[in-house]
This record gives structure tokens, sequence and C-alpha cells, in this order.
């Protein structure tokens, strides 16, 4: 049986997380830090789709977000909310995320996304 993007995503994730240090992160990726606007969004909520292990989540929350993250892979889950410590909300999303519905309910500030193609139709 051939396994979907995201049973694929989820099994490769949970195995090996991309656990860097916020230094180790962002020495390897030098622009990231300031590409993602982290000082610029205090008080305002923010979503993180593909959040990780919450690197770039508590940076938000560092600089006063109120920040809240998703990612569909158990072990990140867990591994960003011992990152973050409470700074922000981290939740486990394995249905198809549809950005339309969840701004009906909630209001995040616009921001561009690294984040891969789990969320494409399957069918």
């Amino acid at each position: 049986m051939t396994q979907s993007a995201t049973e694929l995503a989820v099994q490769h994730w949970n195995v090996s997380p991309l656990n860097l240090t916020p230094e180790e992160r962002y020495r390897i990726y030098p622009w990231l830090y300031e590409a993602a606007e982290f000082r610029h969004h205090a008080g305002e909520k923010v979503l993180e789709v593909g959040c990780g292990t919450g690197c770039d989540l508590l940076q938000f929350a560092k600089y006063g977000a109120l920040a809240h993250g998703v990612d569909i892979t158990p072990r990140h889950v867990n591994l960003a909310r011992a990152r973050v410590n409470g700074a922000a909300k981290v939740v486990l999303e394995t249905r198809r995320i549809c950005p339309s519905k969840m701004a009906s309910s909630i209001m995040f500030t616009p921001m561009a996304c690294s984040c891969t193609a789990m969320n494409r139709d399957e069918s």
C-alpha cells in the first residue's frame, strides 16, 4: 500500500526531528532571523504552520507575539511544547489544514511561511 505524503512526512520527522538550537539554526540560516521579523509582531496573533520543534515559534513569543504553532508530527509537537515551555500554544493537527476556514474563527497576522506541501489533496 502506498503511503500519502503526509504519512511519509510524519514517519520521517518522528524518527529524525530537526531539533537545532536557536544558535545553530540562525548560524546555518543567517538571513532567517531578520526575514521572519520576529521583533515586529508584539501583541499580534501569529500562526506558524509546520512549527517543527518550535525554534522560530519561541522567537515570536519572546518578542511579545501571541504565538500559535501547528504541526502534523507528534514528536515535533512534543519537542516544540518543551522548547516554548508555555510561552506559545502548540497543537498537533492531523487533518488537512484549510487556512480560509481557520481564518474565519480567529484572525492571525499575515505572515510568510516556509512549510512543506503536506496539505495537498491526496485523492
